[in-house]
């Protein structure tokens, strides 16, 4: 090891083991075992630029992240099976302390590489930071202690130092257990030394009373000092379960886990019950009662505190209300009261949920049934608005809920109390034109009785949840609590979301959402695709994202000559996703989908490729299905390379198509069924996908057929499109400008250059180049009942007859006549 390395890694102990301030939180996410014993390979990598690269989205650091990940998972087996194979190289209790932090790495971690990366980071710079900042002892000082080595501090009874140098909350539970069977050891052979102490010369020489009885009481000290920085872990933990499940709940991070956070109470309950029955009436601590009344007094009193404090850490929502309910008003609608500061005249209407939108919600104590004298003597939950919450109002007692209460105290669900068949029967909301800046909450009271204390009122929240009067809000409600839960604190006492977040926050926001859509394999975004998603965001030019146009602002068109867009970011951004979970979960995560990039880009990608190669991306402009509901879905699009039929001499052969694949016929069919359906004289055009991972064939997209049958899709006979409709019907020409910049279009339209528009309804374009191709002819055939159905009364146009699949057989102005 590098001798500067290894000075670091001794101060790096020795800073520890004295409790130096700030080493207290310096390893809660690193542990302290696992960092000294490979300090070589840790601090030969350079994390803070992997982090850094992380940060800016770069591809490359994303795997450099998954790479150092499992190279230091892969470090930690090799020293567990070195231990195995050789013990008397490696004590067991290093090979325990070395797999509690194994096991810490992989809960904590596992799924997120990136996140370890940070947090190995900031570790290492706060490490640099502390030995810049404290000068260690004299020199004498610094040469005796600095080689202290944890396995010696793990054979002590000073046990509680080993809780200084790590945070694992396993790790700490065994300190906890092994200090009060070092400290029950020592009270039972003391009683037995008094005891047998019929022989005067006993207490003369073979041990000192007043040491002993000394040293028995500051072990006593420790113990409970141990403890009470236990129960702020444990409150810690609970904190970040609960910003967990706040952006799991929204789909923005992995499932939040509760049974791990549920063992840890239960542990450390078994073990504050064990020291609190210490003061029954029992011989362990008799002789100290008696002869340290006020002493053990005091103890015990701390004993009962820190009971006090785990019950009012303990409490949680296990199952959360739903994050939308469908409401509709009743009694007076015209009650009006004067809203205060700037605001104007708002009405207060009374409303009540659905009777069909009853649901179910819970609340348990964790670790309850290992304080078996604790009982729950009731429960009760009421509604609050966050508004009035931030205000410091009381709730609002006009306020009526209904439902049926059931408590549940058994081995499998210890201390659960679950509300049933809840109904909203009436509240009050202000009305204004922000629905969905209105958030709830359901404040749960459980009032517990235990022995030593008496009564006591525990509360918690559940996570925000909104209410909406019609299926065209639901989309909007929904972004509102992504904003929300994804980016604040919820249980910090402010209430209060804010209108605008940096435009870098909404980015993570939105990489984190893709992926979540398979938290075990997720598909990371490449940084084009951060890239261009900042392009869609309906950013200002300080770079915020305002709630409103992230929300409800219509989007911003690609081009010119285009139709306003009728919908907002997230539900662009929302369909794209639901339309990729429902049916393209496999390709998008294989990057068979080539992912977020505008139609240029795509241009650009397929210059220099052959005849038949395509990129398939979320369509950018297309009309969305069912926007107003959860099942809003959005196409796909499919820019292939094609050579013009009969070019001439002194024109570009080739060309760049986009054609819509729509999801009807990728359910019908299968993804490689509606690609491979489209023909030219009964041959199928496209040939090869541009992945990210390079060019593939077709036939690779046979492995998500989906089981459908393997020539089903030869049963498709056209592809009729109606040109109102197509994201994209003329030709792209290979060497054009693919910019995609809206104001170069316009001059080179002045100049007679040639020019892209995107046909909407009621409005058609010709090419200026007279060979000007529209589309493919065949394809799933419920393409034209789709469009019909779904889009327009009138029928759609076959623009292409089957058998010269790319002829136009009608001319626009036929088409237009």
């Amino acid at each position: 090891m590098d001798p500067n390395k290894k000075i670091k890694k001794e101060k790096i102990k020795l800073l520890t083991l004295r409790n130096v301030e700030g080493t207290q939180t310096l390893y809660t996410q690193i542990p302290f075992f696992m960092r000294t014993r490979l300090a070589q390979m840790i601090d030969s990598i350079k994390w803070e630029e992997i982090k850094h690269g992380c940060e800016s989205y770069n591809p490359r650091s994303f795997q450099e992240a998954k790479e150092k990940f499992c190279d230091v998972l892969r470090k930690i087996d090799e020293y567990l099976e070195k231990g195995r194979n050789t013990k008397n190289e490696v004590e067991t209790d290093s090979l325990m302390l070395m797999r509690t932090d194994r096991n810490f790495i992989t809960v904590t971690y596992g799924n997120d590489p990136v996140k370890f990366v940070t947090a190995m980071a900031d570790c290492i710079r706060k490490e640099d930071e502390l030995i810049d900042h404290y000068i260690l002892e004299d020199e004498n000082t610094n040469e005796s202690t600095s080689c202290i080595d944890i396995n010696v501090e793990v054979s002590t009874n000073n046990l509680p130092v080993i809780e200084q140098v790590t945070e694992s909350v396993s790790q700490e539970l065994l300190d906890i257990e092994k200090n009060i069977d070092e400290l029950q050891k020592m009270l039972t052979s003391y009683n037995s030394l008094i005891g047998a102490n019929s022989c005067p010369l006993l207490d003369e020489f073979i041990f000192d009373p007043d040491e002993l009885h000394s040293s028995i009481l500051n072990h006593f000290d420790l113990m409970l000092d141990t403890m009470m920085k236990y129960v702020q872990v444990l409150s810690m933990k609970v904190a970040e379960f609960k910003v967990a499940k706040a952006r799991a709940n929204v789909h923005v991070g992995p499932k939040a886990k509760l049974d791990p956070l549920a063992k840890s109470f239960s542990a450390f309950g078994e073990l504050l019950q064990t020291v609190l029955n210490w003061f029954e009436p029992t011989e362990l601590l008799k002789y100290f009662q008696q002869n340290y009344e006020e002493e053990m007094k005091r103890k015990e009193s701390i004993l009962y505190q820190i009971k006090i404090d785990l019950l009012k850490c303990n409490l949680v929502v296990y199952k959360q209300p739903k994050d939308l309910m469908s409401i509709e008003s009743v009694g007076n609608k015209k009650g009006k009261e004067e809203s205060s500061g700037s605001d104007k005249l708002k009405t207060k209407r009374k409303y009540r949920t659905k009777k069909k939108n009853t649901f179910e919600t819970g609340v348990r104590l964790l670790g309850g049934s290992c304080l078996k004298d604790v009982q729950i003597d009731k429960a009760f939950m009421y509604l609050v608005a966050e508004r009035d919450k931030a205000e410091g109002k009381e709730r609002d007692q006009s306020t009526v809920l209904t439902f049926l209460t059931e408590y549940i105290n058994d081995e499998n669900f210890p201390h659960h109390v679950i509300f049933k068949n809840v109904a909203i029967e009436s509240f009050s909301r202000v009305e204004q034109n922000h629905i969905y800046k209105q958030f709830f909450r359901l404040v749960y009271d459980v009032y517990i009785s235990f022995k030593g204390i008496g009564k006591m009122k525990v509360q918690t929240l559940s996570l925000p949840f909104m209410f909406n009067t019609g299926s065209n809000q639901i989309l909007e409600l929904i972004a509102a609590r992504m904003w929300y839960c994804a980016n604040f604190d919820l249980y910090d006492g402010r209430f209060h979301c804010d209108d605008s977040l940096d435009v870098e926050i909404v980015l993570k926001m939105l990489a984190d959402r893709v992926a979540n859509l398979n938290p075990a394999n997720p598909r990371l975004l490449y940084q084009d695709e951060v890239e261009f998603l900042q392009t869609r965001l309906p950013n200002s030019s300080n770079g915020k994202v305002t709630m409103q146009g992230f929300i409800k602002d219509k989007m911003k068109k690609t081009r010119a000559a285009d139709q306003e867009l009728g919908f907002s970011f997230h539900t662009w951004f929302y369909a794209v996703l639901y339309c990729i979970k429902i049916r393209l979960l496999n390709p998008w995560i294989d990057g068979f989908i080539y992912g977020f990039c505008s139609e240029a880009t795509a241009a650009e990608l397929l210059e220099k490729e052959s005849v038949g190669t395509f990129i398939l991306r979320p369509s950018i402009s297309r009309e969305i299905n069912s926007m107003s509901s959860r099942e809003a879905c959005t196409d796909l699009t499919m820019d292939i390379k094609l050579k013009k039929d009969n070019p001439s001499l002194d024109e570009n052969p080739y060309f760049v198509q986009s054609i819509p694949i729509l999801m009807s016929s990728v359910q019908k069919y299968s993804l490689y069924g509606a690609i491979a359906g489209i023909k030219k004289n009964n041959e199928a055009i496209a040939k090869y996908c541009l992945t990210r991972n390079g060019k593939k064939s077709i036939a690779f997209l046979r492995a998500y057929n989906q089981g459908k049958v393997e020539g089903e899709y030869e049963s498709i006979k056209d592809y009729r499109l109606m040109v109102k409709k197509m994201e994209e019907i003329q030709i792209k020409e290979i060497g054009l400008d693919t910019t995609g910049n809206i104001n170069e279009r316009n001059e080179d339209a002045k100049s007679g250059a040639s020019q892209r528009k995107r046909p909407f309804p009621g409005h058609f374009t010709s090419s200026s180049s007279p060979t000007s191709v529209c589309v493919p002819a065949q394809s799933p055939s419920d393409a034209s009942s789709h469009w019909s159905n779904t889009t327009s009364t009138s029928d759609p146009v076959d623009m292409f007859d089957q058998e010269n699949a790319f002829t136009m057989i009608l001319s626009i102005t036929d088409i237009l006549s």
